[in-house]
C-alpha cells in the first residue's frame, strides 16, 4: 500500500525553496548523498533519506513532472550502484522506501518509468540482494523492444528507437 502522496509538499519546495529550479533538488540530493556515503556525515544521510522519502511518495507529481522523475530515477540508480555493500545504515530505511516507490511507479503506468523501475530493481538486487520485482513482470514495452531502446522527446512522449 502506497503512503500518502507528498506531491503538494514537493511542489511547495520547488516553488519556494528551490525558486522553481528543479535542478537544485538534484544538486541537494547528490550533495547529501556524497557527504553521507563518502564523508560519513550522519546529518547528510538523514537529509538524503528525507529527500528520497519525499520524492518517492509523489504519485501526482510523477504524472505532472515526468522529466523530473526520469532524471531522479537515473540519479537514484547510480547512487544505489555507488553505495558500498557494507554500508548497513542505508539498508534499514531504504527497502520500505523503494518498495513503496516501485508500487507508485506501477500504479502510474508510464512506460519509461516501468523501464527505469526494472533497472532500479536490478540495481537493488545487485547491491542488497533484494527481490522487489513483484508486479514488474514486463517493461510496459511491446514484445522484442529492449529497455535501452527507449527515450523521451521534449514533450515527454515515449520514443522507441529501431534499427
Amino acid at each position: 500500500m502506497a503512503s500518502m502522496d507528498s506531491s503538494f509538499l514537493l511542489e511547495v519546495m520547488i516553488k519556494t525553496v528551490m525558486k522553481n529550479d528543479t535542478q537544485t533538488i538534484f544538486g541537494e540530493i547528490q550533495y547529501a548523498f556524497i557527504t553521507a556515503i563518502v564523508g560519513g556525515c550522519t546529518a547528510s544521510l538523514h537529509q538524503w533519506k528525507q529527500m528520497i522519502t519525499l520524492i518517492c511518495n509523489c504519485e501526482r507529481a510523477m504524472i505532472r513532472r515526468p522529466d523530473l522523475f526520469i532524471e531522479f530515477n537515473e540519479i537514484l540508480i547510480r547512487q544505489i550502484d555507488f553505495i558500498g555493500e557494507d554500508y548497513e545504515q542505508t539498508k534499514d530505511f531504504l527497502k520500505p522506501i523503494m518498495e513503496n516507490y516501485l508500487e507508485i511507479i506501477r500504479e502510474v503506468g508510464i512506460s519509461i518509468f516501468a523501464v527505469q523501475a526494472r533497472r532500479l530493481v536490478k540495481a537493488l538486487r545487485r547491491k542488497f540482494g533484494w527481490n522487489l520485482e513483484r508486479g514488474l513482470s514486463g517493461t510496459g514495452l511491446p514484445p522484442g523492444i529492449p529497455e535501452d531502446a527507449v527515450l523521451l522527446d521534449e514533450n515527454g512522449e515515449t520514443i522507441i528507437l529501431t534499427a
